[in-house]
């Protein structure tokens, strides 16, 4: 199965990445460390997370408040977004419908 990050997704993840950087050093790589355990687990059990649409499902961090916001098409998984849980989730859900359209 391939793994592939939106724009949109790469975006949010090097923001993310940058701010806990900034907060502690280390701490930026320990997000992007969790973040790569989430998509390996993605990658083995696509449709073990919750789903938020048709084809549309959530994984959430095991120790940063973020959800992964993802698609499963026949061969590939999409990451569309790595978004903060605390974030309007009317902005990933938008996504989620313009990914479907």
């Amino acid at each position: 199965m391939k793994l592939l990050f939106s724009v949109v997704a790469e975006k949010e993840v090097q923001d993310a990445a940058d701010y806990y950087e900034s907060q502690e050093a280390g701490l930026g790589l320990r997000f992007l460390n969790e973040l790569d355990r989430a998509t390996s687990f993605i990658l083995q059990f696509p449709q073990a997370w919750t789903p938020i649409s048709k084809r549309g499902r959530r994984c959430c961090l095991r120790y940063f408040p973020y959800s992964v916001i993802y698609s499963v098409q026949a061969d590939t998984i999409t990451i569309i977004t790595v978004v903060n849980q605390s974030r309007d989730p009317e902005k990933w859900q938008t996504l989620i419908r313009d990914l479907h359209r």
